[in-house]
Order: structure tokens, then sequence, then C-alpha cells
């Protein structure tokens, strides 16, 4: 069976750390069954992902609403949450009232979600306590 050294700034003086091939196939079943199991979980969290962007000051803005869903699907695959679906709102910060969050908060409440999920908290966080 081969194997393999561990980079330099991995080994330490006294004894080298072998990776084998074996330990690599382990930790790959593991990492596997770990993902299967979530994938089967009928008890799994649905989220809804909220993004928005403000209509003044473009210039200021970071990302895109497009840009924001891009980044969430990738989060959302990376950490295995399923999100129902995608709710966007571009409207100035400057007038009270969100209603695609309120909708947002509706859905929650009728169970269709669990959670939300967004590109950065201050979008939740400022419309939740005005």
């Amino acid at each position: 069976m081969e194997a393999l050294r561990a980079p330099p700034s991995a080994r330490s003086a006294e004894k080298p750390f072998l990776y084998s091939a074996e330990s690599r196939r382990k930790k790959r079943m593991k990492k596997n069954a770990k993902i299967k199991e979530l994938k089967e979980n009928k008890n799994m969290i649905k989220y809804i992902a909220y993004c928005r962007k403000s209509t003044d000051e473009k210039d200021k803005q970071v990302l895109s609403i497009e840009a924001q869903i891009a980044e969430l699907k990738e989060f959302a695959k990376r950490d295995h949450l399923e999100i129902t679906e995608f709710i966007t709102e571009a409207k100035t910060a400057k007038m009270p009232g969100r209603e695609q969050f309120a909708l947002v908060l509706k859905k929650i409440e009728k169970g269709k979600a669990q959670g939300i999920v967004s590109w950065h908290p201050f979008y939740v966080n400022l419309l939740v306590y005005r």
C-alpha cells in the first residue's frame, strides 16, 4: 500500500506522519455517509433566502441581487441547507416597510420554512427591529 507524506508544515520533527490510501478512503466514506444522512433527513430545516439591494447609493452596494443569489446557492450546497425559494427586494432604505420581507415572515408562520438565509445579517436585523 502506497503512503504519501504530509507537507513539511504538517509534519513534526519527532515522528513523520504518513497518509495511507486506506485512511483517505475511510475519511471519504465517513464524509459521504454524513452527506447521505443529511440528504435523507426528513426533518431537515427549510430556509427562505432573502436578498435585497437598495435603489439609492448604487455605488456603495457590494453585491447585486444576482450575485447574492449565486453566493447563497453556493453556501447552501456547501453546508447542505435546503432553500425552498429566493425572495428578492430592491427598495430604498429611507422608506419604511418591506413587502417582500413581510411575505417571508408570513411563509415562516405558515410553516413553509423554518428560517431565513441572507447574504448579510444587517438586511434582516434592520427589518426586524423597525
